[in-house]
């Protein structure tokens, strides 16, 4: 029995290595996904027609213009209530909004960037120190309620800076991908030019070829004398 162990463990050690585990396409050609996601999230938010939301928080009230259709009209819906969470990032950041409507507490989710989302504004800044408000929906009247921060001048420069240059960034960043296509359209167009070129020469210097060799014959077959 041991001699066959150590046969086993022999075999085990000299069989050759598993072949390695085949990743995403991206991991093998070495693309990072996160990258590519990135810019195609700063090329969506360049092409939408709207400003950026305002920094906000949980703690903070806020009011959320929403465009509601009935038939074939349209109207705003306001819906005002303190932010109890965020989630996400990008595009598909959403925030949660409760608001208390004859006793009951409503809670509803935005989408962040959704196009129904027309416009939202910070009624009042809340002082919290938690990220997710849960507890709130256990409390009614005043313990429900969340004391006011206030914030300096400087702080709201900052925030409108940060706000412009990420807007501005991502300008930046359609523009130089919509460059890089543009480019990319220039040389695919001029490689196809230079090879309409060539064959267009070639072709010529064929037909030039055919008819030297065509006059050469002809003037062998002029100078052959005639037969008797």
């Amino acid at each position: 029995m041991r001699v066959i162990a150590v046969i086993a463990s022999a075999s085990a050690l000299l069989a050759p290595a598993p072949a390695p585990r085949q990743t995403c396409l991206a991991a093998r050609s070495g693309i990072k996904t996160g990258t590519i996601m990135a810019e195609f999230e700063a090329r969506q938010l360049a092409a939408m027609d709207r400003d950026e939301p305002p920094p906000f928080s949980a703690g903070d009230t806020v009011n959320v213009a929403c465009e509601i259709t009935e038939g074939t009209t349209k109207r705003i819906q306001n819906y005002a209530g303190v932010v109890i969470k965020r989630s996400g990032a990008g595009l598909t950041q959403t925030f949660t909004v409760r608001k208390m409507s004859s006793g009951i507490g409503v809670e509803r989710t935005f989408p962040v960037y959704a196009p129904s989302v027309t416009k939202i504004e910070v009624l009042r800044r809340g002082s919290v120190r938690r990220s997710k408000l849960y507890y709130l929906r256990q409390l009614t009247g005043k313990s429900a309620r969340i004391k006011e921060k206030v914030r300096g001048l400087a702080y709201v420069e900052r925030q409108e800076a940060a706000i412009a240059e990420k807007k501005a960034a991502a300008l930046q960043a359609a523009a130089d991908a919509k460059a890089a296509e543009e480019a990319a359209a220039a040389a695919a167009k001029a490689a196809e030019e230079a090879a309409a070129k060539a064959e267009e020469e070639a072709a010529a210097a064929a037909a030039a070829e055919a008819e030297a060799a065509a006059a050469a014959e002809a003037e062998a077959a002029a100078d052959e004398p005639a037969e008797e």
